[in-house]
C-alpha cells in the first residue's frame, strides 16, 4: 500500500515538474529576455498606417489611416477612437520579453495562444508602408500582470511585462459620443412630436430657456435644460446598425427631435424601439457627417433620458389651499 502512494506521488510530481518545465521554456533562450518584443517598432510607430485585430470570437476588425483620420474600414470607415488605437500600439511598443514559455505547438493552447476548445488566441497585425508584425494574443498569468504572446510565424511563447488592450468587439474602437458638436453650437432644440417643446437661447452666450411656459412657472433646477442638451450631444450608442431604411420602417417610433447648430446646419434626431432594443437615427440638411446615415443601437437608460415632457422641466409647485366658500349675505345673530 505504501508503496503504491509513493509510485502515485512520485508521478504526480513529475507531472508537475513537466508542466514546469513546459511553460518555462528552453533554458539556452535565456540570453533573449528582457529585449524588447518588438525592437523594429520602436523606430517605426510613426510609420504605422494599418492595424488590424482578429477578437477572440473571430470578429476581424481593420483600421486604416486615411488622410490623417483613423478610419474603421471593416465597418463601413467609421471613425475610431485614436486614443484607444494610440494605446495598443503603445502597449506593443512598450513591451519586453520577460521570459520564454514553450515553443511546443501541442502545448500552446495552455497559454492561450493556439485554438481549443476554450476558445482561440486574438490575432493582432500592425503595418507600415516598409513593414509589418503579427502577434498572437493569449492568456494574461495567473498574477494578472503581462501578456502570453507570440508572433504568428514562431510556436515560441513569450511572457512580456505589458497587457494588451485589445477591443471585445469592434464598437470598443469606434468614436463616441455620436456627434462631434459641443453644446456651446447649439442653438435651439425642438420635439417635433405629440410632446412639443422647444429649448432656445437668444444668443450662444444666453442661457436655454423653455417654451412653453405658463406665468408662475420656473424650471425644476438650475441647468435643466442645458443638461438635457447635454444629453443629446454626449448620446453614445451599444452597437452600430448597418441596415437600410427599411429596417428602421419596422420599428416603433418613440421621439424625434429638430437641432438647429449656429452655423446654420439643422440636425434631426429620431429615437424607435422593437421589443427591448431602442435606436437612434441622426441626418442633416446639408453636408455629409461620418454620423449619418447609420442607425445606432442605445441603452434603454440613454433612451428614456431623452424622451422628455415640458413638465418634466418644470418645478413642482405647491398645491393651492383648499378655502370655505364666503356668504357675504350670513351674518351672526
Amino acid at each position: 500500500m505504501q508503496k503504491h502512494l509513493l509510485s502515485l506521488l512520485l508521478i504526480s510530481l513529475l507531472g508537475l515538474l513537466a508542466g514546469y518545465l513546459l511553460l518555462s521554456g528552453n533554458p539556452q533562450n535565456t540570453e533573449l529576455q528582457n529585449g524588447p518584443l518588438v525592437p523594429e517598432l520602436q523606430e517605426s510607430a510613426d510609420a504605422v498606417n494599418e492595424i488590424t485585430v482578429l477578437t477572440t470570437s473571430g470578429e476581424h476588425i481593420e483600421v486604416v489611416l486615411d488622410q490623417g483620420l483613423w478610419r474603421m474600414s471593416s465597418h463601413g470607415h467609421y471613425p475610431v477612437d485614436q486614443q484607444k488605437l494610440a494605446t495598443l500600439l503603445q502597449d506593443v511598443v512598450n513591451a519586453r520579453k520577460l521570459q520564454p514559455k514553450t515553443d511546443r505547438e501541442d502545448q500552446l493552447y495552455r497559454l492561450g495562444l493556439a485554438k481549443s476548445e476554450q476558445g482561440q488566441a486574438a490575432e493582432v497585425s500592425i503595418s507600415s508602408d516598409e513593414d509589418s508584425w503579427q502577434l498572437m494574443v493569449g492568456n494574461k498569468p495567473s498574477s494578472g500582470l503581462g501578456h502570453y504572446l507570440r508572433f504568428a510565424n514562431s510556436s515560441q511563447a513569450w511572457l512580456v511585462d505589458q497587457s494588451l488592450s485589445l477591443p471585445v468587439s469592434a464598437s470598443d474602437w469606434m468614436r463616441q459620443p455620436i456627434l462631434d458638436v459641443s453644446v456651446d453650437e447649439v442653438v435651439s432644440l425642438a420635439r417635433m412630436d405629440n410632446h412639443n417643446w422647444e429649448i432656445y437661447r437668444d444668443t450662444t452666450d444666453a442661457s436655454f430657456q423653455l417654451q412653453p411656459m405658463k406665468e408662475g412657472e420656473q424650471l425644476r433646477y438650475e441647468g435643466v435644460l442645458e443638461s438635457f442638451v447635454s444629453n443629446i450631444i454626449n448620446l453614445s450608442f451599444e452597437q452600430l446598425v448597418d441596415a437600410d431604411n427599411a429596417f428602421w420602417d419596422t420599428l416603433t417610433p418613440a421621439a424625434e427631435f429638430q437641432m438647429v447648430l449656429k452655423d446654420g446646419r439643422q440636425v434631426a434626431l429620431k429615437l424607435a424601439k422593437a421589443d427591448e432594443l431602442h435606436y437612434a437615427a441622426l441626418s442633416v440638411e446639408s453636408g455629409s457627417p461620418y454620423w449619418q446615415n447609420w442607425f445606432y443601437q442605445i441603452s434603454g437608460f440613454s433612451s428614456k433620458q431623452l424622451l422628455k415632457s415640458p413638465s418634466d422641466f418644470i418645478a413642482e409647485g405647491a398645491e393651492p389651499e383648499e378655502k370655505l366658500p364666503v356668504n357675504p349675505g350670513t351674518g351672526m345673530e
